[in-house]
């Protein structure tokens, strides 16, 4: 099986809904080929997010995710 790796930094308050044990300074993760499946992998409602930024752009939730990829997750009022 192909893996991903990944940054990932979350904004706010979503980080107390990560699993025990998930690093978000690095991450290998299966294979996802949208924003969406990696959220939903991570159990953070996407009610919980304000925005998100994949390499520095702001994308939505259907934005394809690459290896290498820094994925940043703002929670509601975070400033950018």
């Amino acid at each position: 099986m192909i893996f991903l790796q990944i940054t990932l930094r979350i904004y706010g308050d979503i980080n107390y809904q990560l699993p025990n044990g998930v690093d978000p300074a690095n991450m290998t993760i299966q294979p996802v080929t949208v924003l969406r499946e990696l959220i939903s992998s991570l159990r953070i409602p996407q009610y919980a997010i304000w925005f998100v930024k994949i390499n520095g752009e702001r994308v939505d939730f259907d934005h394809p995710v690459k290896d290498g990829d820094t994925i940043e997750i703002y929670a509601p009022g975070e400033t950018v």
